[in-house]
């Protein structure tokens, strides 16, 4: 599976209790940590997300085989599909699209008909 969660003690007044950490594996040996909005990799920190785009990918990671319609991105986005334009989201994902093949070999696919698709190497839904 890609999501990798583990109990990490935190303390909170002399107790020790234990959070789930949101981190997830995008290929052999780069990481995203969701709650730090951080790309990593074995050496550390590689980036830090924007807080829209750190949103944005922990959705995909999550959906159903990595897919959103452009309508839940929207949602996810917090806009309004009468107020904001396709050109702005167009160049939203396309600013996606570049930060992720800045970071890693991860990509992301139109089906031509409104839904994107998060592409992971080795993904074990990706081979037939």
């Amino acid at each position: 599976m890609i999501v990798e969660k583990a109990l990490l003690p935190a303390k909170s007044r002399n107790k020790t209790r234990h959070i789930k950490a949101r981190v997830y594996r995008l290929e052999h040996d780069v990481f995203f940590d969701a709650e730090q909005r951080l790309f990593c990799d074995g050496n550390g920190v590689i980036e830090k997300l924007s807080p829209a785009m750190s949103v944005l990918l922990e959705h995909f990671l999550k959906a159903s085989d990595h897919t959103l319609t452009k309508y839940e991105i929207y949602q996810i986005m917090g806009k309004d599909l009468e107020e904001y334009s396709l050109d702005s989201f167009y160049k939203m994902i396309e600013r996606f699209r570049k930060k992720l093949k800045q970071f890693s070999s991860v990509t992301l696919h139109s089906d031509g008909n409104g839904a994107y698709r998060l592409i992971l190497p080795l993904d074990p839904t990706d081979m037939n």
